[in-house]
């Protein structure tokens, strides 16, 4: 965020821990690893609300995709106009 001049916000939240998803056999027991343990925490953010314009969301490694899929749903019912995803890398 910094090198890009944006401010960073840590309102995705994980709420419980999850197994690695590397450990799971098929995109249906991804999706249900993932989809109960992120939620955004509007307390993080600036006024309580996700700003307007798009959201940036980074992630460390993408594999299944999952991830990202559902923390973009979880910033857009919070009320995130569009979400950008960014990865480091592909695992």
């Amino acid at each position: 965020g910094e090198l890009g001049k944006l401010p960073v916000h840590g309102a995705v939240v994980r709420t419980r821990p999850g197994r690695p998803q590397a450990e799971l056999a098929n995109s249906n027991y991804r999706c249900s690893n993932v989809w109960p343990v992120s939620a955004v925490d509007l307390a993080a953010l600036p006024g309580g609300s996700v700003p307007a314009g798009p959201v940036l969301v980074v992630d460390d490694t993408y594999d299944s995709g999952w991830t990202l899929t559902v923390v973009a749903h979880r910033l857009r019912e919070a009320g995130a106009d569009a979400v950008l995803p960014f990865v480091l890398a592909r695992a």
